[in-house]
């Protein structure tokens, strides 16, 4: 019972993660801000902010994590544009926001101190679309799971 109590976390906790990314890529297309923000400007602020909680909370449920282990991403399930898409999300959290990868960030020398800078990062609206419809898919599967896994849900995820 453990391994299905487990898994019907994993996949309602994924659930949870890609609604809320779902979310915010709704709210960048909104607001326009899938394309490069006037450096500067607040909106280029919250375009990063918006931009990267997007892309830390899209990619949790693929990353590895101590609790129910990893959503698996069936590639055979996607078209390869869905895929490419995927996979430049992810390797975007791996590389940029979760570590420090060489070749993604820009070193500068100051006077008294080093800057590290990240890349300025948007997803262009062609890719917004696309993550929406993986997100759809992907929801769909992920509840598919949750209902035939219920019976095992823990006590603190009841209704």
């Amino acid at each position: 019972m453990g391994d299905k109590s487990n898994a019907y976390q994993k996949y309602y906790f994924s659930r949870q993660e890609l609604s809320r990314a779902r979310k915010f890529l709704e709210y960048i297309l909104k607001e326009k801000l899938h394309r490069p923000a006037p450096l500067g400007k607040n909106k280029s602020l919250i375009q990063e902010a918006i931009t990267i909680s997007f892309i830390v909370t899209y990619s949790k449920p693929f990353t590895n994590n101590d609790g129910f282990g990893t959503l698996a991403f069936d590639r055979s399930k996607f078209s390869i544009l869905h895929v490419e898409v995927h996979s430049k999300i992810v390797k975007l959290r791996n590389n940029v926001f979760a570590h420090m990868s060489y070749g993604y960030h820009n070193v500068r020398e100051h006077q008294r101190f080093t800057m590290i800078s990240s890349p300025l990062i948007f997803i262009p609206r062609e890719d917004c679309i696309v993550l929406i419809e993986i997100i759809d898919k992907l929801l769909e599967m992920v509840e598919g799971n949750i209902l035939r896994l219920k019976e095992f849900a823990p006590r603190y995820l009841w209704p």
